[in-house]
């Protein structure tokens, strides 16, 4: 995808972000329409690859108190077992399991106060703090086989 289909798609898609705007990670489930909407309406990546990671990505950079960041090696491997899930073969698949990663990311931070973590370097906000105890504890898993 080059830069400025994705930056075109970004501003075509304005008004939904902006609905989302003020949206923590604990209340997301109320975000899912305009979430999906996203998820199959924003031109991200070229049309053969999976828009899963850079979709997750993308929305938390825009939006780092609502959505937590999925990547292949640590967040798939933590909820699957694995990186290599089948959540890759269609676009539907990637919004399921996009959705159960970061509502099993909200259900969390409901019943933890995460908020006394944020910090100005690596816990910038509850969803990168979620991302950061996946990777801490793959890689711990990792280091002591």
């Amino acid at each position: 995808m080059d830069f400025p289909t994705f930056v075109k798609s970004i501003k075509e898609h304005q008004a939904d972000f902006e609905k989302l705007k003020n949206g923590k990670i604990e209340n997301l489930e109320k975000f899912k329409d305009t979430l999906e909407k996203l998820f199959f309406g924003l031109k991200l990546v070229a049309t053969n690859k999976p828009p899963l990671v850079t979709f997750s990505k993308t929305l938390h950079f825009i939006l780092p108190e609502l959505i937590a960041p999925i990547d292949r090696r640590y967040t798939i491997r933590f909820f699957y077992g694995t990186s290599d899930n089948k959540c890759f073969k269609s676009k539907e698949a990637q919004f399921e399991t996009f959705w159960k990663i970061e509502t099993a990311f909200s259900k969390f931070a409901q019943t933890k106060d995460l908020s006394k973590y944020i910090d100005d370097y690596w816990n910038r906000s509850v969803p990168k703090i979620l991302d950061n105890a996946v990777i801490g504890k793959i890689s711990y898993d990792r280091d002591h086989q």
